[in-house]
């Protein structure tokens, strides 16, 4: 089953705003920290797994997602609190909320094609890049 893992790049601007509205207690604020600590053993321990795939991208989110069999769980980013101090909203295949929020995993995923980031978004800056473990 191939899983693909998407994480705002730690050296982004949209992640330093992030870290401005977390809480101290969860605020990685430092890039290098993020990298070493999660991102980079992520990388490694799934780096010979065919069908892992973490990708970088570097805008801002309101919300994270997850995609399982027929299901979406959302997960809200609010402003002063923890990532996972907030609600968990779970959303099954045939409802309007779980095509809204499969269709943004499609989006990154359009985005993120080995042919490059498609038009508007290239203009505009947006990247979805394959992270290789620098």
């Amino acid at each position: 089953m191939p899983v693909r893992v998407y994480v705002m790049d730690p050296d982004c601007a949209s992640q330093r705003d992030r870290y401005r509205i977390e809480p101290s207690a969860a605020s990685m604020e430092d890039p290098e920290r993020y990298t070493r600590e999660i991102l980079r053993p992520l990388y490694e321990a799934t780096k010979d797994l065919p069908d892992f795939g973490i990708y970088l991208y570097n805008f801002p989110v309101s919300f994270a997602i997850e995609e399982v069999d027929d299901v979406c769980r959302v997960m809200f980013y609010g402003h002063g609190k923890r990532g996972t101090d907030g609600p968990i909203l779970t959303f099954g295949e045939g409802t309007d909320y779980h095509a809204y929020f499969a269709d943004q995993i499609r989006w990154l995923e359009r985005l993120a094609a080995p042919e490059g980031t498609p038009e508007p978004w290239k203009s505009k800056g947006i990247q979805v890049h394959p992270y290789q473990g620098q």
